[in-house]
């Protein structure tokens, strides 16, 4: 079940949950006895000015999501075997949390008696208050959190399985393998190369600790046995000279290829 839910939402650890909850907790409170909620309005009170028009809301909406994926993506970029993943990660909790963070806005208007709570009355929606509630969520979320241009630190920062190591020997098999597979001998320092990334490959995923995210940590292991197959036919074929070797043969062709995709 993680690893799917993974593929949609990054899942943060649970320092990272508290200090959320947390946030979430304060903003609540701040809107049912309306303290700091005049404040909030005030400082937000620039985007008034397009309340009224549902295209100036929308374009700041865009703008802010922007923001929220673009710093989910920086912060979480290492957690992943590839941006592939994180994208899709990426863009699932940017929406999630800005649905939060909007909810948390509309509670903070509806305890300030600027709003009605309508959301058993489909009759009352609005189109232009959703996105405006949303628009302010997605503000809040890129100042007011752990998210946040303020608070991003926090899951750069937090225990996770960081990828880099595993990506750079990646990188540097990568280019030998790809040489390989267009039927050209590989140069000596190539071919020292290619043997050392495949240890390290090799190291590093048997080096992977908890907590990882699931989607990643599946791709890794999926990787291990084709790269050990790899390691022992190329072993093999370069046993008295790296020239003996200047091509990838069937036998070998599809577990190269699975590993030169990642995930």
């Amino acid at each position: 079940m993680s690893p799917r839910l993974n593929k949609f939402v990054y899942l943060p650890s649970r320092g990272v949950l508290v200090i959320n909850l947390v946030f979430f907790a304060v903003l609540v409170a701040f809107a049912i006895i309306g303290y700091f909620a005049e404040t909030i309005n005030k400082a937000l009170e620039p985007l008034s000015k397009s309340d009224t028009s549902l295209g100036m809301a929308t374009s700041i909406l865009f703008l802010g999501l922007l923001g929220v994926f673009v710093l989910i993506f920086a912060s979480t970029r290492k957690f992943f075997l590839c941006s592939y993943q994180c994208l899709h990660a990426t863009a699932g909790t940017t929406v999630v949390v800005t649905l939060v963070y909007a909810a948390i806005w509309s509670l903070i208007q509806i305890a300030g008696d600027k709003q009605r709570f309508v959301l058993f009355s489909p009759g009352s929606w609005s189109v232009q208050g959703t996105v405006n509630n949303l628009k302010y969520g997605s503000v809040l979320l890129l100042f007011v959190s752990s998210l946040s241009l303020f608070g991003s630190w926090v899951i750069s920062f937090e225990p996770g399985h960081d990828f880099t190591p595993l990506l750079k020997q990646w990188a540097k098999w990568k280019r030998s393998v790809e040489k390989l597979s267009k039927s050209t001998r590989l140069t000596d320092e190539e071919h020292n190369e290619l043997l050392k990334a495949t240890r390290g490959m090799l190291e590093a995923i048997d080096s992977i600790a908890e907590p990882a995210q699931p989607v990643a940590l599946a791709s890794a292991r999926c990787m291990r046995d084709p790269l050990e197959r790899f390691q022992i036919w190329y072993t093999k074929q370069t046993n008295v000279s790296s020239l003996d070797c200047y091509g990838l043969d069937d036998e070998i062709r599809n577990d190269a290829q699975q590993i030169l995709h990642l995930c």
